[in-house]
């Protein structure tokens, strides 16, 4: 049944982890929403969660006839085809002045090219298409605290901002034309990445340890070693037969996104590249099919974890929290490198980290950084996180256990900031 263009109507198509609970957010909400996914199980889910559902993306704007389109699939390509498929792309039904919200992870030229071929090539210039990438995770979708950046337009609709409202706790627009919002996205999986991988990392290297790895948890998450993903992902690794996180395909499908952003714009990701192809050994030991936690396993190869009491290992919760520290400064420092290199605004980029999936306690201590203007006061704190780093690698060889993401944190470190390089551990 066709339903008259209220903007309380939403079409919804992308019904995965996220998807599922945005749109479900949505209808507690108050809006009526159609949603479609490709897998007919979980459009069976949705329906008993009181959504009404589709066949097709282009069914679920013709059942629909909504005002805002919510766009929650895993790739750019994706979006494409369920927008301007011949036979099945929502596009060619959507209403006038219809809005569409693409709230992927992609890069700049997508949005733009989405843009164009709604304007030129569908001529619905009156089709308005917005970046809107989201960060938080399926939880914080379900309860409608998500962390959202939008791009596209410097007047957007009062009934699409009533979407994005009821979808965040925290919202940013970003100036610029489209693809502005996706820059800054796709920089925040820098973060998202190399947080993931230090997690498992030093998971790894606890457990090789014999460390307790419920009391370590405990102890970084109340240090400044702290970060939005540590505590999301060890309590995974520590019990693997939790529900899986986000797949092991999304997180390399982001980093290849920004690695080849920074490629063209000639700035070098070190840790980002090191975080890539840690992921692609993990898929290519056969854990492509598993969540991004997978890497774990090649820490531990073929070794068993020692009981804690039998281990005179000198890995201590501060050597720990030296490697998560310092590779988290390294982190942030190569993250807003390329919000230099391509000419975005920092500091909307630090506000929305400070509340995305990407945020840790020690992005949140040193700011918008800038290498070229390292406050005093801030140049003394990152050296003595480049001495504590040192001595926490020095002990971690010798447990012989690897550990390429914080060692290539110390390098990007004393490459960065090469006022170190004279400065000796104590």
């Amino acid at each position: 049944m066709s339903h008259s263009n209220d903007p309380n109507h939403v079409g919804f198509i992308g019904l995965g982890s996220m998807g599922f609970g945005m749109a479900s957010r949505l209808i507690h909400c108050g809006f009526q929403v159609i949603g479609y996914d490709i897998q007919e199980k979980t459009r069976i889910k949705f329906s008993e969660a009181g959504g009404s559902t589709a066949d097709s993306p282009r069914a679920v704007v013709e059942l629909s006839q909504c005002q805002v389109l919510v766009v929650m699939v895993a790739t750019a390509e994706q979006a494409f085809d369920v927008l301007f498929d011949k036979d099945s792309g929502a596009a060619v039904r959507l209403p006038r002045d219809a809005i569409v919200l693409l709230c992927i992870t992609a890069a700049p030229d997508d949005a733009t090219r989405i843009s164009h071929s709604m304007s030129k090539d569908l001529d619905r210039g009156d089709v308005m298409v917005l970046d809107c990438p989201v960060s938080g995770g399926a939880n914080r979708a379900a309860d409608g605290s998500l962390s959202i950046l939008y791009s596209g337009g410097d007047e957007i609709p009062d009934h699409a901002i009533r979407v994005v409202e009821a979808l965040s706790a925290h919202r940013f627009h970003v100036p610029g034309p489209a693809g502005s919002a996706f820059a800054l996205k796709m920089i925040h999986q820098i973060l998202v990445g190399v947080h993931i991988v230090a997690a498992v990392e030093t998971t790894g290297l606890a457990m090789l340890a014999g460390m307790d790895l419920e009391s370590l948890e405990r102890e970084v998450m109340a240090s400044s070693a702290a970060s939005w993903l540590y505590g999301e992902r060890v309590p995974h690794l520590r019990d693997m037969d939790r529900p899986p996180y986000s797949s092991l395909a999304i997180i390399l499908k982001d980093l290849h996104l920004v690695i080849s952003a920074a490629r063209k714009a000639r700035c070098p990701l070190p840790l980002s590249t090191v975080t890539q192809q840690t992921f692609l050994a993990a898929k290519g030991s056969g854990l492509g099919t598993h969540d991004d936690c997978a890497p774990v396993q090649l820490y531990l190869g073929n070794r068993k974890p020692p009981v804690a009491s039998d281990t005179t290992s000198t890995i201590s919760a501060k050597t720990i929290q030296d490697l998560l520290i310092g590779t988290h400064l390294a982190a942030a420092l190569e993250a807003f490198s390329l919000v230099d290199a391509l000419g975005l605004d920092r500091n909307i980029f630090y506000k929305f980290v400070l509340t995305a999936a990407g945020a840790s306690k020690v992005f949140a201590a040193f700011g918008a950084i800038d290498t070229n203007d390292f406050p005093p006061n801030k140049f003394e704190v990152a050296q003595q996180i480049i001495s504590n780093l040192i001595r926490a690698l020095d002990a971690v060889e010798n447990l012989q256990c690897p550990t390429p993401l914080c060692s290539q944190a110390l390098n990007s470190l004393l490459a960065t900031l090469p006022g170190h390089r004279q400065a000796s551990p104590e």
